[in-house]
């Protein structure tokens, strides 16, 4: 729902000022009920890609508050794209491009994952699209230009039809590896750590098929 505004006051309706004020503040407060405002602003955009900034402001709990972005690939809209400008990678050799969507996991190499995470191919000849799960990785959290870190490094190496996707972060080293032919998530696997919050110490971690381990 979109952020309701007040009839203006030349509105023919026939109703006197008092009820107009009067409807406008019942349709304000039935958009807070529902769950807020949705403000959409433009972000970035190429000749492959739009994407469109969502915020949903819940008056009544910011808490809840959500904030995701759209990104549209040749007409087509997809929700909750991952990642930073310009939202995608460029398969070596393919003529394609890759880019995630889902719900971030919280903290990446714990038992916090979203399982939400889904990959999508998109050829840049035909527009065709395919996608399939990569459950709870992390992959595409950490495509693009990420802010304050200039020094992270993101390499695609293509080996048959198993595309290896190398991250290196100041707290993050991940490999995610992909079948292309099967269409399949096959690994995620890392080293991660917490600095300054816990420790210094690195954690290794694998999600086989992109699935944490979940505790007993």
């Amino acid at each position: 729902m979109r952020c309701p505004t007040a009839p203006p006051p030349e509105t023919a309706t026939g109703l006197p000022g008092s009820l107009l004020g009067i409807r406008a503040v019942v349709a304000v407060l039935g958009a807070v009920t529902l769950g807020g405002c949705v403000h959409s602003d433009p972000g970035y955009h190429d000749d492959k890609v739009e994407v469109v900034n969502k915020i949903v402001v819940n008056y009544l709990n910011l808490h809840s508050s959500r904030v995701w972005k759209d990104i549209t690939v040749f007409g087509q809209k997809y929700s909750e794209v991952r990642g930073f400008e310009p939202y995608y990678l460029e398969i070596p050799g393919r003529n394609s491009i890759l880019f995630v969507t889902g719900s971030s996991p919280v903290v990446t190499g714990t038992n916090a994952p979203s399982g939400q995470a889904t990959v999508h191919m998109v050829d840049l000849a035909t527009h065709q699209e395919v996608h399939f799960p990569a459950f709870d990785s992390s992959i595409g959290v950490n495509f693009g230009q990420l802010p304050g870190q200039a020094d992270a490094k993101i390499a695609q190496v293509l080996t048959g039809d198993f595309l290896s996707i190398t991250l290196n972060l100041a707290n993050l080293r991940a490999q995610y590896v992909i079948d292309l032919r099967r269409l399949v998530f096959v690994r995620e696997e890392g080293d991660y750590r917490h600095r300054p919050y816990y420790d210094e110490a690195w954690h290794h971690y694998i999600y086989e098929g992109g699935k944490a381990l979940k505790p007993d």
